[in-house]
């Protein structure tokens, strides 16, 4: 099969917005206060999850139709204007409510600027979004995308290089400008790309297009239902840790995020290369036991991967503010989420096989009930240790979830050695932000078992990475 143009261009979006959040991150724990670390983390988390509501999984519907699409316009427009209207929606009914009180209660910021920067920043990731998603699907989007993607995080370094060099404190407001500023240049890349489907949308009906607003809802609100789980699962100890512990709690919980991001990567990059490999092969070849070959393979990977990640972000927390010293055994329970998704992804093909977006909702729902019981246990006494350590049970149980609904659903594919190793995984990341800073490394250990026995499988991973690279002219022997 033909690579896509631009695949790598594609590619390099994440990578290098990993770079730059790496930058960033030291550079903030240096020029802003630990209160205003907390309350921008917050602020991120809520647009993230906001962006999911009021785009009603639109932005996936228009993504899945606009390949080979006759009328990308009336495709745009018809995806579009329901998530403008509910964002507005949303809005009004939140600031009626409760008015400059939620925003206080959620972000401990002044709530009369916090919440109307929140809207505009999600109205401009929403523009931001439907562009994305068009010119992802272009042959020559490579470039735009990339362009896109660096340009939604160049306006906070540029302002965070200008403190630290200036050896000045900004106040507040100029964090969530620059992001609303990074945005807006994002979308107006993405808009320039695609203008013609834009400027088309002037003439454009809604009604009577290619496919039907409830056509389009159809597919994409369960998924919008799903990612907003997904998102309440990873995210509610650090709102917990906010309400019950302090701004400063939550700030080392806001940090320790961000550095593990790292592990992001790797799931990323697996999904790029996966995903073409397994759709192809789900109507015609795919078997149980090919499927529990590669995930066995992929969770030894993942491992050995979660080993190399958790030492990078105990090195970056020396690169931190002295607040932030000690947050790499708590970024070391963080990344357990991100890896344990990857392996995943394989254990999970039965029920993109059987088409069963029920059972997915309710791998991500049971997941969602493990994080809130972890963190009822152990936020409210241990405060970000115990909410980092959630993260990584709540993790483990999506994952079997996961897994288990797909066998049960498909076919049993051998999964009890996959199981020995997320087990492990899991093991190791929840114990470490429950050690010493020093002794939290010594978690690592607790891969040796499941390392061992999987020694086979590492030496013939390893032996193909090899042979791969020699292939490809990047090794010399």
């Amino acid at each position: 099969m033909k690579k896509p143009p631009n695949l790598v261009l594609f590619a390099a979006a994440p990578l290098l917005s990993a770079g730059l959040a790496f930058v960033m991150v030291p550079l903030m724990t240096w020029t802003m206060p630990v209160t205003t670390i907390a309350s921008f983390g917050l602020f991120q988390y809520a647009s993230t999850v906001l962006l999911i509501i009021v785009t009603l999984g639109l932005d996936q519907a228009f993504l899945r139709a606009i390949s080979g699409s006759q009328a990308p316009s009336v495709l745009l427009l018809t995806c579009l204007i329901p998530s403008i209207a509910m964002l507005f929606l949303v809005g009004a009914v939140a600031w009626a409510i409760s008015g400059t009180s939620l925003a206080a209660n959620i972000f401990g910021a002044d709530a009369e600027w916090v919440l109307p920067m929140l809207f505009i920043n999600v109205f401009l990731l929403t523009i931001h979004r439907f562009g994305a998603q068009q010119t992802r699907m272009d042959k020559k989007g490579g470039a735009p995308y990339l362009l896109a993607e660096l340009l939604l995080r160049i306006p906070l370094l540029t302002l965070l290089c200008f403190l630290a060099v200036q050896q000045a404190v900004a106040p507040p407001q100029w964090l969530y400008l620059s992001i609303i500023f990074g945005a807006a240049l994002a979308g107006t890349v993405h808009i320039v790309f695609n203008q013609k489907t834009w400027i088309g949308m002037s003439v454009a009906k809604p009604i009577g297009g290619e496919q039907s607003t409830s056509q389009l809802l159809a597919f994409g609100l369960p998924l919008a239902v799903a990612g907003s789980i997904y998102w309440a699962m990873a995210n509610i100890g650090v709102y917990l840790t906010q309400w019950l512990h302090g701004p400063t709690a939550a700030a080392q919980f806001v940090v320790a995020v961000s550095i593990a991001n790292v592990a992001t990567i790797g799931q990323a990059m697996f999904s790029l290369l996966w995903l073409p490999v397994i759709y192809p092969r789900m109507d015609t070849e795919l078997t149980a036991n090919f499927i529990g070959e590669t995930a066995e393979r992929v969770c030894v990977g993942a491992a050995f991967f979660y080993g190399i990640t958790v030492a990078v972000v105990h090195g970056v927390q020396y690169l931190l503010g002295p607040s932030f010293r000690d947050v790499g055994s708590l970024a070391a329970a963080v990344c357990v989420l991100p890896v344990l998704y990857t392996v995943s992804e394989v254990t999970f093909v039965g029920l993109m096989v059987k088409r069963n977006s029920g059972l997915a909702l309710l791998a991500t729902s049971l997941g969602l009930l493990a994080a809130i019981a972890a963190n009822a246990l152990l936020t409210s006494s241990l405060g970000a240790s115990g909410a980092a350590s959630a993260i990584s049970i709540s993790a483990l149980a999506f994952f079997f979830a996961r897994s288990e609904l797909a066998a049960r659903a498909w076919q049993p594919i051998p999964r009890f050695r996959v199981y020995f190793g997320a087990v492990s995984i899991a093991a190791a990341g929840a114990a470490a932000p429950l050690l010493p800073q020093t002794a939290s490394l010594a978690t690592l250990l607790v891969l040796m078992p499941y390392l061992w026995l999987e020694k086979g499988v590492a030496f013939k991973l390893m032996r193909s990475l090899a042979d791969t690279a020699r292939r490809k002219n990047l090794l010399k022997w």
